[in-house]
């Protein structure tokens, strides 16, 4: 494969190099409600999304995202301070600027991929040090949705 570049629309690239086999290490700034369709995990994977009360409360994360993947198995950590966006598989990388969102779909946003060993295995350790992390878990989804949804009737009035 090499290493590509794909923009303006990387989704569909991004979609089709993830779906191998084997774990898949995520680092994704924002999560969109649509993002179980263009971010394939399955249990297993790895997904560390910023899901602090400010990213939910902008509506950039989605609680209906998260809990789609911690439903699937999927083990999720929010990191508060996550800008990136990368994906590790086994033997490809995705670098880019793309959030798994619709707002992503149709933004000029670019992505290079890549089977470089190196840069897999940079994307890879990048993800697993990661620091000041939540597990996302019932807990958290439960305390997500309910200052969301207050913060959204607060903000009604």
């Amino acid at each position: 494969m090499g290493t590509t570049f794909h923009g303006p629309s990387p989704w569909p690239h991004i979609t089709r190099a993830i779906r191998v086999r084997g774990p898949r290490h995520a680092a994704i700034a924002y999560l969109g409600e649509d993002a179980p369709a263009l971010l394939p995990l399955r249990a297993g994977d790895l997904l560390v999304v910023n899901a602090s009360r400010a990213a939910v409360r902008a509506h950039v994360t989605s609680p209906i995202a998260l809990a789609y993947y911690v439903e699937a198995g999927v083990r999720v950590l929010s990191s508060p301070n996550l800008h990136a966006n990368v994906i590790a598989t086994s033997r490809r990388a995705v670098i880019g600027s793309a959030n798994a969102s619709h707002s992503s779909t149709i933004a000029d946003d670019a992505v290079v991929i890549t089977d470089d060993p190196e840069v897999v295995a940079g994307v890879r350790k990048f993800i697993d040090g990661i620091e000041e992390i939540t597990e996302v878990d019932p807990v958290f989804l439960d305390n997500a949705t309910t200052k969301a949804h207050r913060f959204v009737r607060t903000c009604a009035r």
